[in-house]
Order: C-alpha cells, then structure tokens, then sequence
C-alpha cells in the first residue's frame, strides 16, 4: 500500500513509534529515566533528561537527491530515496544518538554558564559555541571509540546536511566565504571613514547621528566576523570532507592561532581539562567579541553545529542534571578510517525493515466493519428493516497519552480494586483450619498446646467462576458531558482491573442514528482482544438515539460467539434513560420501546445471559420521573447511580460479588 508524506510522517510520530526511539536511547545510554520528544521546528537537542528531535529535519526523509548523494557519498546501497519509513528512521536515529551521546560524556550542568568569562549575554554566546564546536566533535569520536553499531549513524547526520536541498536556517550547502569575504571588504571602508570621523571631533547634531550609525555597524561587522571565525572552525572540525578556501585576511591569525587548539579538544577525554581548551581559545579570539550585551546571531551555524540549545546557559529542565560525563581516551575519530560502511548499511536496514512493519501494520491497520439487518433476530418484528452496523474501530495509537494519562489519575483506584479481587479469589482458592488433633500438618505456634492441637489441614478447593462480561453503555446524545466522560473512565479502570485479574471481558458503545434507520455497536474493547485496543476507549462519545431491544439482542448474540458453554454470562448494562429512536422509517418511542426491550431481556436472561443495568439517575434537580425508576419498568435488576462518582465502585461491586463465596 502506498502511503503520502503526511501519512507516513504521522505514523512515524506516533506515540507507539516515539516510544520505540525512547527505549533505544534509554539502552543506549543505561538509564531509564530519559524523555524523548518528536517536535517539528529543525532543530535537536538534549537537557540532560530529556532529548528532543525532528524527524522532518530539513525534510531530509523526502528530499530524493539529498539521501541519493548521502548514500553515493558513504558507499552504500541505494535504500533511502525509495522509503520515506526508513528515511525518517536514519535522520531521527542519527539525532537521537549525537544527543544521546551527549547525555553520555557531557557534563551537565555546562561548564560555561559558572566561567568568569562569561560576564556578557556576548560572552557566554562566544564562550558557548566555541565548547558546542568541540563537544560535538568530541562526543562523536567518542562514540565511535566505545560503540561499535553506531558510526554509521552519525557518518549520516553530518553528510546528509551537505546536501540538503530545503535547508533551515543556514546549512554547510550554504556559500558563506563569497559573502563573508564582501562584507569583510565593507567593514574595511568603513573602519577608515570612523577613524576620519573621530579625528575631527565633529559637533553637529546631523554628525553626530551620522557617528552612531556608522559605530553600530561596526559592532555589526565584529559580530559577523565573529561568525566566519566560529564557522571556518565549525566546518575544519566537524566536516574534515570539505575542502575550504584559505580564511580570510581578518580571521587568518585567529585561525592559524586556535586551529590546533580545536583539535586537540575534540581527542580530550576528560570534560574539566576539555573546557580548558575552549577558555584558551577564547582567550586568543576575544578581539572578536562585542563588547556589550546584545545577543550574537548565531543562526548560521544552528545547522552545521546540529543543535546549539544543548550548549545554551538556561536549563528547561524541571530538574537540576548533574552529570560528571563519562572519561574515555579517544581511540578513533569520525571520518578517519576507511569502514566497510556498506555491510553495516546492510544490518542496520534490515533491522528497521522489521521494526517498520509493526508499526506500520498498527497504525495503518483499518478498522473491521459488519453489516446485518434486524431480520437475523426472530424475537422482534419491529426491528426487521434496521440495519446493524459493528465496528471495530482502527487502533489510534496516538491517543496513548491521553489514554495513560487517566490511567495515571486513577492509578489508586485501579491498586484498590485489584487488591480487593485478589483478596476474593485467595479466599475461594484456598483456606487452612487450624487448631486439629488430626490433620496434614503442624502449625509451630501451636506446639505448646496441651491438648496437642497444633495440627491443621487444607480444606476443599472451591472453584472460582468462569466468568464473562460484556459491558454496554449507551452511547446516545443524552449521555453528553460528565456521563459521558464518567462512563469512559469507568470502562478504562474496568479494563485495567479486569485485566488484571485475568477476567474475560468485552466494552461496546452503541447508538441509533437520528437519519437512518440503523444502529451502530462500536467495539471499542474486543475479547480477547490486542493489548493496544484498549485506546480506543478514548474516542467514546455521545450523539444519536438509542434502540436498546435490537442493541441487546446483537450483544447477546456477540457474547454467546465469543464465550464457552460453562462460562457465566452477564450483561452489564449503563443508560441514562429510556430507548428512543425518532427515525421516521423505523419509529422507536414509549411505551412501545419500553415494552420491546424488556421482552428482549426477559428472552436473554432466558437463555442463560444475566443481565444487570446501571441508572445514571444524577438529575436531582429535575421533577421528572427519574430514569431508574424508568429502567425499572425494563430490566428485573436495576442498580441506582445518582453520583457518576461512584459509578465505578458501583460496577466493580456488582462483579466482585459474582466471585465472592
């Protein structure tokens, strides 16, 4: 099946496909703490806690001729530009491991933001890009002298940036000396019009504007040279592939005067003796820096450099990192040996082959789809030309979060509710009496029993139940905002509970169309069902009617195909009120709705199917008729829910009470 770039780009952003890149760099960094976050804004960088990168960097995963020369360039076979997947999977892997690295043997928190250089918003910006030069260097060296799977990847993210053809924010593709080397003849020109300016002290109000304008253009030009200094080193360093031209007369001292310097840092294992480095270095180029607070442009290097938030003074981390960085003596450095880089291509793809099929088959997995018609069931006339429509609706897998996130909220409840279960079941599996002349054992504590009561025996196992449920909740417009809501939590803690304990169990939604003469079970949770189904419990919602006789009648069928002959069958059953379904095709209203559904019950329960519904009667303030005393009319065990906070206990107490002896 062919997919478009946003579909693919969706589906690898999932929360199923994060989740798998947040494990690897836990792994890779032996830890389990680290965050990892998909954003899309071109850039990657890493706190110390949490990693952040761009899968759609640069658009690289689309970017055909990018990923052909990259590919050409490393010597290997020709796989990206035809897979989008596997494109997007190298470009955000390579990232994840550059920032992974960093968490691995930089320090944290950085060296800079405490150096008593850094007395200027200037200075630190100096101080900062010139350790981000090294630094990034240096960890990918390192890299590659403690990992042996990983060069590949970072032999990537530094080639394929100097092909990108939709490059943000300034990239090596960029053409920067032509430019530099004009502005640097500008600045010249003007140097020699400030010193005759400043020699004949002018006074004139005109002059004076005249001055100020020509000074800050001068702080300009500083910052800009600046700039061509820290890329011309930025490019030696981290790009030894690109042959530069000699740099210019203005940077040239600085150049041949830090250029070992910068070097020698990148092969320094030990973090303290490498920010030495970066202090000597500037300390040669302070010249260059301005002299007030205004922030330095440093746009043009945010590409070449990767990143440059991870070297930035302010910490967004909600913790304090505290990370020494791991010393190790630099054995080999990237792009300094001849690898077979093809045969590792080769493992690495089909690795990802594997990985992307699961989570392609996940997120692109369609949803199942049934239909039949009212005239299948022989119980009911009055349903014959309705039309049943079961749904079981594709896995979403990024609602996850939301998902957990409730999962979270209710976590106790859930720890309750499981230890309550646990209690019963022990209590059915086995038992001890104590205190015997006879038995099968001796209890220690007893042994000074006169009597010689200190024997025990076993008694009879009593056989749990097999039990399975189905839970129905009405899915109508009624149950809009907190009924909703509260049934939507309660089938997710019931789930997770029934789960648990290993109880066999369904959750269907289901409504009536206003328009049509249909109805629709959506089954949101499947018997035995894949573990990731249980998201979909996030998309219940409310609109329509109800026609609850069919809606049962489908269900009792559904749960009879789907259980054993010995398995106890109960029908939980949760509604706001009466069936009515106002289609003009098929009418459905009281009392003729009311009498349809409890025939279908009474027909159910004959047949071996119990059921048991729940009244969300929590309308105190109305004068109508409540629906519990409703549903009464309907169904010949009812239970009252006049607070949705307590629907949940309500509903675990009715099945508790199934297992308890």
């Amino acid at each position: 099946m062919e997919y478009d770039d946003n579909e693919i780009l969706d589906a690898f952003q999932s929360d199923y496909n994060r989740e798998i890149e947040e494990s690897f760099v836990n792994m890779l960094c032996d830890t389990e703490y680290l965050k990892l976050f998909f954003i899309n804004e071109n850039e990657a960088f890493t706190d110390g806690r949490n990693i952040i990168v761009d899968p759609a960097l640069d658009e690289m995963y689309k970017d055909r001729t990018a990923l052909y020369k990259a590919e050409e360039y490393l010597g290997c076979e020709h796989k990206l530009c035809e897979d989008k997947w596997l494109a997007l999977k190298i470009v955000t892997r390579s990232q994840s491991i550059h920032e992974s690295l960093h968490i691995i043997f930089t320090h944290f928190p950085l060296f800079c933001v405490n150096d008593v250089r850094s007395i200027t918003n200037a200075r630190l910006k100096t101080l900062s890009l010139i350790a981000n030069i090294i630094e990034d260097a240096f960890i990918e060296a390192a890299g590659c002298s403690y990992f042996d799977n990983i060069e590949f990847y970072l032999k990537f993210g530094r080639v394929s940036r100097l092909f990108a053809s939709n490059p943000k924010e300034g990239t090596v593709k960029k053409e920067f000396h032509n430019d530099h080397m004009h502005d640097y003849k500008k600045s010249k020109n003007i140097n020699n019009k400030s010193i005759g300016l400043k020699k004949h002290m002018v006074r004139s109000f005109k002059l004076k504007n005249k001055l100020s304008n020509i000074v800050e253009k001068l702080h300009k030009d500083k910052c800009e040279l600046l700039m061509i200094y820290l890329d011309y080193m930025a490019t030696d360093l981290l790009y030894p592939m690109v042959i530069q031209p000699a740099p210019i007369f203005a940077i040239r001292k600085y150049v041949n005067a830090t250029k070992e310097l910068f070097h020698s840092g990148m092969i320094c294992g030990n973090p303290y003796e490498r920010h030495k480095y970066v202090q000597k270095i500037f300390d040669i180029i302070e010249n260059l820096i301005p002299k007030d607070d205004k922030n330095i442009d440093e746009t043009i290097l945010r590409q070449k450099l990767g990143a440059i938030k991870t070297h930035e003074s302010k910490n967004d981390s909600p913790m304090d990192i505290n990370s020494q960085g791991k010393e190790i003596k630099i054995t080999k450095v990237l792009f300094g040996g001849s690898d077979n880089n093809n045969e590792q291509w080769k493992q690495i793809i089909n690795k990802l082959n594997s990985e992307k099929e699961n989570v392609l088959r996940l997120f692109f997995k369609k949803g199942e789809y049934e239909e039949l018609y009212g005239s299948v069931f022989n119980d009911s006339r009055i349903h014959k030309d309705v039309k049943i429509k079961v749904i079981k609706p594709k896995i979403n897998l990024n609602l996850k979060k939301a998902y957990n996130n409730i999962y979270i909220n209710y976590s106790i409840n859930i720890n309750s509710y499981n230890a309550k279960f646990s209690a019963i079941l022990r209590a059915r599996v086995s038992g001890r009496e104590e205190r015997l002349q006879f038995g099968t054992g001796i209890t220690s504590k007893y042994m000074g029993d006169v009597k010689k009561r200190y024997w025990y025996k076993n008694i009879e196992r009593i056989d749990i139940p097999k039990l399975s449920l189905l839970l129905l909740i009405d899915g109508s417009g009624s149950m809009s905002g907190e009924r909703c809501e509260s049934a939507r939590n309660t089938a997710l803690i019931l789930h997770e509970v029934l789960k648990n304990q290993k109880i066999k169990h369904s959750i269907v939604e289901h409504r009536a169309s206003f328009d049509e003469p249909s109805i629709t079970c959506n089954i949101l949770i499947d018997f035995n069902g894949r573990d990731d189904q249980k998201y979909n419990v996030m998309k219940m919602k409310a609109s329509g009617d109800n026609r609850d006789g069919l809606s049962l009648l489908w269900a009792e069928k559904y749960l009879k195909y789907n259980t054993s002959f010995d398995e106890h069958k109960l029908m939980i059953v949760v509604s706001d009120g009466v069936p009515l379904h106002t289609c003009e095709e098929v009418y459905y209203v009281p009392p003729v709705s009311i009498e349809d559904t409890k025939n279908a019950g009474k027909k159910i329960l004959r047949r071996g199917t119990e059921i048991i519904a729940v009244a969300l009667d929590d309308d105190n303030d109305s004068d109508e008729e409540g629906c519990y005393e409703e549903l009464k009319l309907i169904y010949p065990s009812v239970v009252l829910c006049s607070d949705l906070k307590r629907l949940t206990s309500q509903i675990i107490h009715i099945i508790a009470k199934k297992f308890e002896v």
